[in-house]
């Protein structure tokens, strides 16, 4: 009995932060006569504890905007271009205008993002694997917002066998030790984000 009502107060913290959160999308009315063809995408934001999040989720982000007719711009040129203004990670970007970046960049968009959650949780009975990123493309100079949306990559598992548990817990244990070993965290989820903010993204 104990069990059991472990596993369902868990689940419902889980579940009760999911449903807390507000996702914000907004669309340009005009979004198609002012879409910019090249698009830098900038280091992101990290809210979550994974260090290893934010690349793999930017990385995955430039590889998406070429599939949606933008050009986007290399990732080595972005980071040699704010690194001349200084800038190191997403959390100091907040301190730059939008015209200040674009122009270092060569760029008349600039895509901003932030991890939100980056986050495996595993006590057995309960398994939670989730990725949550946001995303803002603006126009540059002025940095007027086109696009912003949120997406979610999540996985689960919720058990009430202790035999099972035990097993699910190992499982999660030598799975995240594998993708740490390959640098690779929650690939999955992550791209199942991805794929969820770009199928509301415009093409171009």
């Amino acid at each position: 009995m104990g069990q059991r009502r472990t596993a369902v107060l868990v689940l419902s913290a889980l579940a009760w932060g999911c449903a807390s959160r507000h996702t914000v999308r907004y669309v340009a009315p005009d979004y198609a006569a002012k879409a910019p063809p090249r698009v830098a995408v900038l280091p992101f934001d990290n809210r979550s504890v994974d260090l290893l999040g934010p690349e793999i989720l930017r990385k995955l982000v430039h590889a998406g905007l070429a599939e949606r007719g933008y050009e986007p711009v290399p990732l080595d040129a972005v980071d040699a271009g704010l690194d001349g203004l200084g800038i190191h990670e997403g959390g100091q970007l907040a301190g730059l205008e939008p015209g200040a970046v674009a122009e270092a960049l060569s760029a008349e968009g600039l895509l901003y993002g932030t991890v939100e959650e980056f986050t495996m949780q595993n006590v057995g009975f309960v398994v939670r694997r989730a990725v949550r990123l946001s995303l803002r493309l603006v126009l540059a100079p002025a940095g007027e917002r086109l696009w912003e949306d949120t997406g979610e990559g999540m996985t689960g598992k919720v058990t009430l066998d202790k035999k099972e548990a035990q097993r699910t817990f190992i499982e999660g244990v030598l799975t995240r030790g594998l993708e740490n070993l390959f640098h690779t965290p929650l690939m999955p989820e992550s791209k199942a984000a991805v794929r969820d903010l770009f199928s509301r993204l415009p093409r171009r």
